[in-house]
This record gives structure tokens, sequence and C-alpha cells, in this order.
């Protein structure tokens, strides 16, 4: 297990237990007590984590973040919104475009709306290919799909080999789904997530976040970058929620 594996797993077992000892993880992961409080401060000066007698603790201002859902209960929430925001993310397309396209249950909807561009795809979501080679579309298409680890029960391959893969494209658009948005920045839930995101928004001309109304205001654990890194924010209209702050960034807010 690298590194960017086991601080993944250090953030997962903390978001279950609320905190975690140094003799906690040794025992979890086999790894020698040094390695632990090293990868302890590590995430103290990075997340939203403080250090605690023995060991660290999730931020007590926050609010616990779930792991991350599997997809299929993920996929159940906001169908109808979903699928206008991906719509209205495909439509910022154009011909001859190349697009990262990140592991999302909102970014798999924009499949169906880019089946007749001519665009290259790149990927870290075996169901975005998968969807994207059973669609009756346009056989220009060319899809790549990154190599790394299956994250289990998402479809999506994330590690340093999804990184490393990506940082060998350079694209005109980056569309992400998260876990949250708000003053302080997008941010997700997974370690291993955010890092294959963070190299998507590096390797690309602009970057669009695909959020609907759950997902505005709220903060995960990881921050993704800052907002002003973020050109677009597309979400549903309709809705009653405050983009004052977001839009005072300078980004551009559509409404799906």
């Amino acid at each position: 297990m690298d590194r960017l594996q086991r601080l993944g797993r250090i953030l997962e077992e903390l978001q279950k237990n609320n905190s975690l000892q140094v003799e906690d993880v040794e025992t979890l992961l086999s790894i020698s007590p040094a390695t632990v409080r090293r990868d302890f401060n590590y995430l103290a000066q990075n997340y939203q984590v403080e250090k605690i007698w023995g060991g660290i603790a999730l931020s007590p201002n926050r609010k616990i973040a779930d792991t991350m859902l599997p997809l299929d209960e993920r996929k159940l929430k906001y169908n109808k919104e979903k699928a206008a925001i991906a719509k209205r993310a495909a439509e910022l397309v154009n011909d001859g475009e190349i697009i990262f396209i990140d592991g999302g249950t909102t970014t798999l909807e924009m499949v169906p709306f880019l089946k007749n561009k001519k665009v290259r795809i790149i990927t870290n979501s075996i169901l975005i290919a998968q969807r994207i080679e059973t669609l009756d579309g346009n056989p220009h298409t060319e899809v790549f799909v990154t190599g790394g680890m299956l994250y289990p029960s998402s479809g999506l391959l994330v590690g340093p080999q999804a990184v490393d893969f990506i940082k060998n494209f350079n694209a005109n658009w980056t569309f992400l789904s998260i876990g949250g948005i708000s003053e302080a920045g997008p941010t997700n839930s997974n370690m291993l997530v955010v890092e294959t995101e963070k190299a998507m928004l590096n390797h690309s001309e602009r970057t669009v976040i695909l959020a609907d109304h759950s997902k505005i205001g709220k903060k995960d654990l990881i921050k993704i970058c800052e907002l002003e890194e973020i050109d677009f924010l597309i979400t549903e209209d309709g809705k009653d929620i405050d983009l004052k702050s977001l839009e005072e960034s300078g980004m551009k807010i559509l409404k799906a």
C-alpha cells in the first residue's frame, strides 16, 4: 500500500470513528508508529482534522460526512435535477474538444447528451465508458479510461496510476461531480477521488462543477481547490439556495 492509499484508508476509518489513536492505525495497516505519526501530522495540516492526545480527530465544528455511498444508492437522489444539470453541461462542449469527466452520478448523466458530438473523453469511470460504448451514437467519439485501483461499489478507478494517466493529457474542459461546495471551495469525501479530480482540473483550460441544490453550502471532508479555480457551476433552477458567496468568487453560475 503506497502513501496515498494509506492516507485514504486512515481518512475512511476516521469518518467511521470520529477519532483514531496511533496504535489503532498501527494495527490496522501494519505500519510503524513513526509512520502513523507522520501521516497524522500531514492530515492535520491539510484536512479538517485536528491533533489530539495520542491521535487525531475530526474537527468538532464540522458535521461528519458519510463515506462515499455506493453508486446505486447515490443514483436514487434527485434524478431529474441531475439529468437537467448534465444536459446543460454537455451544451458547453463543442466538436473537436477534449474533456475530462470524473465519475459521479451527475456526470454519468452527461453521456446521452454527448453522443452526437465528435469529442475525446478521458475518464476514470468504468461506468461512463461503458455507457458511451452501449449508446447508438457518433462512432467518432474517442474514450480513454485511466488505470488504477477500482474503488468498491463505485465504478471509479483511483490511486497513483489514475493520476499519472491523467497527467499525460491536456483538455479543454473538466467536469466534476462533488460532495459539496461552499465559500470554502468544492469538497469531496474520499481522498483518492479528490486526487484524480485535482489532476483533471490542473490539466484543463476550464473546470465545471455539476451540483444539485443539496450540495450547495455543504462542506465535505477534503477540499478539492479554491473557488477561484472554478469557471462554471451548474445547478438546477427554481430552488431557494444562496449563491451569493459563490458568485462573488468570479465563477459563472448556470441554471438548468
